[in-house]
C-alpha cells in the first residue's frame, strides 16, 4: 500500500471512533430520554367454550414504543405491578382458571422502564366433563315433631365441579335430575305426607346431572290433633220387649284413632273423662225406661276431641219376669193352685177367651215342660189363675214364670205382685203347705 492512501485509511478510522464516542472535542454525546409510556394490548381473546379449565389462548398482541418485556394474565380485576409474581417473558399460549363456569380474564403488558399497560379482558363458558356425583355428607331432622313439617338441619354436600341442587323426599329411589323438585339451595324443612315415624331421603345433584346417593335421618310425628272423630253409622232395633237394647253398627273414625264409645239418653255432649266410655263399639245398651226412646252414640280420641252424636230410636215395651218358688225347698208336690193379681196396668198375653199365651205363661224350674191344665187371665180384674196336677211328685224350689206387659216407666218390685191363693198338693197327708214367694225383674 503506498503511504498516501494508508494515511487517508487511518483518517477515516479515526473520524468513525470519535463518532462513536460522541463526537470530538470539548464535550461528550446527548443521552436518550426516559420511556414513560406504557405498552398498548390491542389484541386478546379466547374460545367461546371450553371443555377443560385449560384454556387455549388465541390471540395476545401487545405493542410498546421501545419494547415489551413481560406479559401477565389473571382472574382478578387488579392491575399488577411490574415487580408482580407471574409475569411471563413471552406470550402465555393457555390459561388454567380456578373453576369451571362463565369465567373472566385479564391481561396486562410491561416495558423495560416498568411501565403496565391498561387491562384487556376476554369471557370463555367451560363446561368439565363431570362424571363424579357429589356426596351428601350430613343430614339431620330433630328426634320428634308436632307438625308434619320438620325443620332440616346440617344438610351440606360436596362435589369435584359444584353443588347445583338439593331434594329432601320420603322414597328410598334415587330421583332424576331433571326432576322440578330439586332446589339450588339447601332446604330449612320438609314436609311430610303423614304422621308417625318418618324416614327422609336427602340428595344432591351437580350441573352435569349427577346424583348422589343418599343420606337419611329420621324423625317421629306426633300430631296436634285438634279434629273431633264422626260416628259414621249407629242403629238400634225399631222395638224392644226390654230395657237392654242391642246396638249394632256402631261404627267412628277420627284423623289419628278412636279411643272410646259412648251411648247415652242426652243430647248434651259427654265430656271426654266422663264415666262410661268404652274402649270398643258397645253391643247393646240399657235404658232407664220403657217407651219410645232415642239413643245418642259418642266416640272420642286420645287428645279428648269428643264426636257429635249420631242417634237412633227403639219403641220399648217392657217385659216384667215372675218367678214363683217355695221356701220350703225340702217338700215335694204333685201339683198346685195359684192365684196371682196383677200391678195396676200391668197384663199377661191372652186369648179372647182368657187364656194366657204359653209364651207368657209356663211351667218352669223342675216343672219345665210341664203343662199347666189352667192358666186363665182375667184382665177386668187383673187376676190370672193356674192349676196344675200331676200324678208325678217333683221338689220344690222354682215352679213358674210368668212374663207380664208393664206400663212405660215401671220399676220392678215383687211385692206389687199379689198371691191371692197358693195351694200344694202334698204327696203325703199332713205335710206342712208350703210357703210361696216370687222375684221380680225386667226381661
Amino acid at each position: 500500500m503506498s503511504n498516501s492512501k494508508y494515511f487517508i485509511a487511518l483518517v477515516s478510522m479515526l473520524i468513525f471512533l470519535m463518532a462513536a464516542c460522541g463526537g470530538g472535542g470539548g464535550g461528550g454525546g446527548t443521552p436518550p430520554a426516559s420511556d414513560t409510556t406504557a405498552p398498548i394490548i390491542t389484541n386478546f381473546s379466547l374460545p367461546a367454550t371450553s371443555t377443560s379449565r385449560t384454556v387455549s389462548i388465541t390471540r395476545f398482541i401487545a405493542t410498546d414504543a421501545v419494547k415489551v418485556t413481560g406479559y401477565f394474565i389473571s382472574e382478578e380485576i387488579n392491575t399488577p405491578t411490574a415487580s408482580a409474581f407471574g409475569w411471563s417473558d413471552t406470550v402465555p399460549s393457555s390459561f388454567t382458571f380456578s373453576s369451571a363456569g362463565t369465567k373472566t380474564v385479564y391481561v396486562w403488558a410491561k416495558d423495560a422502564a416498568g411501565n403496565v399497560s391498561s387491562s384487556r379482558s376476554a369471557s370463555v363458558t367451560i363446561t368439565l366433563s363431570d362424571t363424579v356425583a357429589p356426596v351428601v355428607s350430613s343430614f339431620s331432622l330433630p328426634v320428634t315433631a308436632v307438625s308434619l313439617t320438620v325443620s332440616v338441619s346440617g344438610l351440606s354436600a360436596t362435589d369435584s365441579v359444584g353443588v347445583t341442587g338439593y331434594l329432601i323426599n320420603e322414597s328410598a329411589s334415587t330421583p332424576n335430575a331433571s326432576a322440578t323438585v330439586w332446589s339450588t339451595s339447601v332446604p330449612t324443612s320438609y314436609t311430610f305426607s303423614s304422621a308417625g315415624t318418618k324416614t327422609a331421603y336427602a340428595w344432591a345433584k351437580d350441573a352435569a346431572g349427577n346424583v348422589s346417593s343418599s343420606r337419611t335421618a329420621s324423625v317421629t310425628i306426633t300430631l296436634a290433633d285438634a279434629i273431633a272423630p264422626t260416628v259414621t253409622s249407629f242403629s238400634l232395633p225399631a222395638t224392644a220387649t226390654s230395657l237392654t237394647v242391642p246396638v249394632s253398627g256402631l261404627a267412628a273414625t277420627d284423623a289419628v284413632g278412636v279411643t272410646g264409645y259412648l251411648i247415652t239418653e242426652s243430647a248434651t255432649a259427654p265430656s271426654a273423662s266422663a264415666t262410661g266410655w268404652s274402649a270398643s263399639a258397645p253391643t247393646s245398651y240399657i235404658f232407664s225406661s220403657a217407651g219410645t226412646k232415642t239413643a245418642y252414640a259418642w266416640a272420642k280420641d286420645a287428645a279428648g276431641n269428643v264426636s257429635s252424636s249420631r242417634t237412633a230410636s227403639v219403641s220399648i215395651t217392657p217385659t216384667l219376669k215372675f218367678t214363683s218358688h217355695s221356701a220350703n225347698s225340702g217338700e215335694q208336690i204333685g201339683g198346685f193352685d195359684l192365684i196371682v193379681i196383677l200391678p195396676v196396668g200391668c197384663s199377661v198375653t191372652a186369648d179372647a177367651t182368657g187364656v194366657a199365651s204359653s209364651s207368657a205363661v209356663y211351667l218352669s224350674g223342675q216343672f219345665a215342660g210341664e203343662v199347666p191344665q189352667t192358666k186363665y187371665y182375667d184382665a177386668a180384674s187383673r187376676t190370672l189363675t193356674i192349676m196344675f196336677a200331676s200324678p208325678d211328685i217333683y221338689q220344690l224350689g222354682e215352679f213358674l214364670t210368668i212374663l207380664i206387659t208393664v206400663p212405660n216407666g215401671y220399676v220392678p218390685n215383687e211385692n206389687d205382685i199379689i198371691i191371692a191363693t197358693f195351694a200344694a198338693y202334698a204327696p203325703t197327708t199332713g205335710n206342712p203347705m208350703p210357703s210361696v214367694s216370687a222375684t221380680a225383674s225386667y226381661e
